[in-house]
């Protein structure tokens, strides 16, 4: 029966069709063997892995702010009312009713820090994002802008902790 002669084909192309189907022939789908479906990888949002802060913070932070809960800057530290605090926790600014928040860095020019913030809402558990414009003036106070929204001045209040503030 050998040597089996194909006209048409060349010897490499032949035994290279026999080596296809030799592989397709082993893979255990062919043989009945179980085999698990693959898991896909996660591929990793750019919401999940802020970028590295351009300026070289000390803290390795997000940003070049300290942790902490900031308080507007005309209110008293003591017992704030939701609407006048925002939380930094070194990964993204939240507020009363956001958890989770993760801020990729868009750009930054001097001061001045433009960034996608994803959080999770403290009540429905949904997930949104939108953009941020922050004009950080120390390691303790910035201005923050969202949307349209005209810039609130912030200023850390150190006596509070991000514990008791939903952080």
């Amino acid at each position: 029966m050998w040597p089996v002669r194909f006209p048409d084909m060349s010897r490499t192309l032949f035994l290279g069709l026999v080596m296809l189907m030799t592989a397709t022939a082993c893979s255990p789908q062919d043989q009945g063997e179980d085999e698990p479906a693959a898991t896909p990888t996660p591929v990793a949002s750019p919401l999940a892995a802020p970028l590295p802060v351009p300026s070289g913070s000390d803290t390795g932070d997000l940003l070049p702010l300290d942790p902490g809960v900031y308080v507007l800057a005309d209110a008293g530290c003591e017992n704030p009312p939701n609407a006048a605090f925002r939380r930094y926790d070194g990964r993204g600014i939240g507020g009363a009713s956001t958890r989770a928040c993760v801020a990729e860095v868009l750009s930054q020019a001097g001061p001045t820090w433009h960034l996608r913030q994803s959080c999770e809402d403290t009540y429905s558990r949904e997930r949104t994002s939108w953009h941020q414009t922050l004009a950080i003036t120390s390691r303790t106070s910035f201005t923050l802008a969202e949307g349209d929204e005209p810039g609130m001045a912030l200023r850390l209040c150190p006596a509070l902790k991000l514990a008791d503030y939903g952080g």
